[in-house]
């Protein structure tokens, strides 16, 4: 009789126990980081990005639905014959993104993830000697990106990305769950 309580307990509580992933629906995430370029120069990235958990996929997954602001600044001096100068530019990049959260095994420490996103991209440069803008253009850019966040507190994890687009080719730093 004993053996058949602790075996009820255990089957209940095994049932009833739901699995238990970094990122469900309803969840609400901020990333903050910075993020080395891409082909436009070596001078990093600041990155702030978020995202609302929406449609579950069943036990695959979850797909969140957010946006994404970069911003780089840079400064180039140069020297030509007849004339030196200072050349600055600034990139600008801001767009919604859609991620896949994949929730293929069983954890509360690890998200795994990849997405898609459409953004603008916003280039400005200007001539500190002459004074003058060189350039300036703005155009639709596309992303795409896996990443990973690894959870160290209960709303507090850090994170990576790796892929294109959003002004850099690898991001990291901070996650927040609201």
């Amino acid at each position: 009789m004993r053996k058949t309580v602790f075996f009820v307990i255990f089957l209940t509580i095994a049932l009833g126990v739901k699995a238990q992933y970094v990122f469900e629906k309803d969840d609400i995430m901020y990333n903050v980081g910075i993020a080395i370029p891409d082909a436009f120069g070596l001078v990093p990235s600041i990155n702030f990005s978020g995202e609302f958990g929406a449609i579950p996929t069943g036990d695959v997954g979850i797909i969140s639905f957010g946006g994404v602001v970069a911003y780089q600044i840079a400064s180039l001096s140069y020297y030509v014959p007849g004339a030196n100068g200072n050349y600055t530019f600034h990139r600008f990049y801001f767009g919604p993104r859609a991620i896949w959260h994949l929730h293929t095994f069983t954890s509360n420490k690890y998200d795994l993830y990849a997405g898609l996103g459409v953004g603008i991209q916003i280039h400005s440069g200007y001539n500190n000697y002459w004074g003058e803008r060189i350039a300036s253009s703005a155009f639709l850019s596309g992303e795409s990106f896996i990443g990973g966040r690894y959870i160290f507190k209960p709303n507090l994890s850090f994170f990576a990305e790796a892929g294109y687009g959003a002004l850099a080719v690898l991001k990291f730093g901070l996650t927040f769950k609201m």
